[in-house]
């Protein structure tokens, strides 16, 4: 049976009818962390291993890859992302972190589901992903396709129509063409952090932020509602507290020993033109911050609001455990 997408009007960016403010946020490396500048890298090799191995493996790229490296394939260190000199992770690439998981996370119930699932659907994916997630992918599978569309499973808004177009609930917190999302990431520097040169199976080598490394960013929200705060929460691994369980993030997250991290909420701040936070027994007012300890409360307030109001709508996934259990089993 095919999934309906679930689509409601998007939240006004114009007024403010919710609770505005801001998370100070934490990533800490637990086991090593890459994330790549985007910046050419060279391969070298010898031509006539580089035939051969062609002619054996054809259009079987990955095969052919793996291949050639174990052959003597060497490139250039990867580096890091950085800005100003400093290692930074992206906002972006840590926006798509949390999208996926929550598009992962949730469940199709009673032939509907709440996203359009447009992080999580595209492309192909490692055994290793398909172990952790495969009932979710089988999932995003029975949503339909429209083929002709650039973006198949993506909500499309068109903000020169009369008519105020419906997005997913996903679609509208962080945003899709022609929609700016109600949530907002800025970059992550690291201040402190010293990467470390370090290989890799088939000789690839990469500049890692080690153990312990800790980068700070923000995360601005805009006419969230206190459940919709608790799902992003939710979405960066955190469960009862400030700090989350570890969760993947990086290149090679799935292979090699590297890419866990916990996130970690500092602070929140709520901004003197939004309305008041009420939660529990818990209230912020307009312009006020929160920190320890009351903030671990908080956090706890604000994921069970969440779960409470999704549901079995939406199952979270410890996919750190996941990923050592199916390594297990090879």
């Amino acid at each position: 049976m095919e999934l309906e997408v679930i689509q409601a009007e998007p939240k006004s960016r114009a007024r403010i009818e919710g609770i505005c403010g801001s998370l100070e946020i934490l990533i800490k490396v637990s086991k090593g962390l890459h994330v790549g500048s985007g910046k050419k890298t060279f391969l070298k090799i010898e031509e006539d291993k580089l035939k051969a191995t062609v002619e054996k493996y054809g259009e079987r790229s990955e095969r052919a890859i793996e291949a050639l490296m174990f052959l003597g394939l060497t490139q250039d260190i990867l580096p890091f992302c950085e800005s100003g000199g400093r290692p930074v992770i992206p906002g972006s690439s840590v926006k798509g972190n949390v999208r996926a998981r929550l598009e992962l996370s949730f469940r199709g119930k009673g032939g509907k589901v709440r996203s359009c699932f447009v992080d999580a659907g595209r492309g192909r994916r490692s055994w290793r992903h398909e172990g952790i997630w495969g009932e979710r992918i089988r999932e995003i599978r029975k949503v339909p396709v429209e083929r002709d569309k650039k973006e198949e499973r993506q909500c499309q808004f068109k903000p020169e129509s009369r008519e105020l177009n419906k997005v997913c609930l996903l679609c509208d917190l962080f945003g899709t063409t022609g929609l700016m999302g109600r949530l907002g990431f800025s970059d992550f520097i690291g201040d402190s952090v010293q990467l470390e040169d370090r290989e890799f199976s088939y000789g690839m080598k990469l500049m890692v932020a080690p153990d312990e490394s800790v980068f700070k960013g923000k995360v601005t929200f805009l006419n969230l509602q206190p459940e919709e705060l608790g799902l992003l929460l939710l979405g960066m691994g955190l469960e009862k507290e400030r700090t989350g369980r570890l969760v993947l993030m990086g290149r090679l997250k799935y292979r090699e020993p590297i890419g866990k991290i916990k996130y970690h909420v500092e602070s929140l701040y709520l901004s003197p033109l939004s309305t008041p936070l009420n939660v529990g027994k818990i209230t912020v007012q307009p312009g006020q911050s929160v920190n320890t300890p009351i903030l671990d409360q908080l956090v706890f307030q604000l994921i069970s609001l969440a779960k409470s109001k999704f549901g079995d709508e939406i199952e979270v996934i410890d996919e750190v455990k996941r990923l050592d259990q199916i390594q297990l089993r090879r």
